[in-house]
């Protein structure tokens, strides 16, 4: 009996210096399993993130110099003065100086806007929505005339039609 006795305490005495050290491997491998996951994360996971968009490029306004037309008005002799100021996306989406590129096609967006505007009474132009109609024929004229033009939006910055 004294032999069954020593073998129980001999494995009741290895029993905890095992336990002590599973548990100090424990505690050694478990923060480095936790830190290699959080390391692996934040460098894996950061190149998923969706960077964010550069701010756009606002556009830049070519102001043309004023206009006087004379009107489609068949009773009476009708006059529109017109100032036009031009919205264009910068090309490359860079901010340039735009005289340098645009003053060349000056001549031939003053020409589509008379040619669009001449064919208008001024019934028409003073009925409610008339100005934002000629907008929309000035932009769809300017983009068929000149599609390498990109023009956003036509502001008018004098409008007087005098009958």
């Amino acid at each position: 009996m004294a032999a069954t006795n020593n073998a129980t305490l001999a494995e009741a005495a290895a029993t905890p210096a095992v336990a002590r050290t599973r548990r100090r491997w424990a505690l050694v491998l478990l923060p480095l399993v936790l830190a290699a996951g959080a390391a692996g994360w934040f460098l894996l996971g950061r190149r998923h993130l969706p960077r964010p968009a550069p701010p756009p490029v606002p556009p830049v306004v070519l102001q043309l110099d004023g206009f006087i037309v004379n009107l489609a008005d068949a009773d009476q002799m009708t006059y529109l003065r017109l100032a036009v100021a031009l919205a264009v996306t910068p090309s490359g989406g860079k901010k340039h100086d735009e005289s340098a590129e645009l003053k060349p096609l000056v001549p031939e967006i003053r020409d589509t806007i008379l040619s669009v505007v001449t064919q208008w009474r001024s019934d028409e132009l003073l009925a409610p929505g008339g100005k934002q109609r000629l907008k929309q024929s000035l932009l769809d004229a300017l983009h068929q005339r000149l599609p390498q033009f990109p023009v956003q939006d036509v502001y008018f910055t004098d409008f007087l039609v005098q009958r």
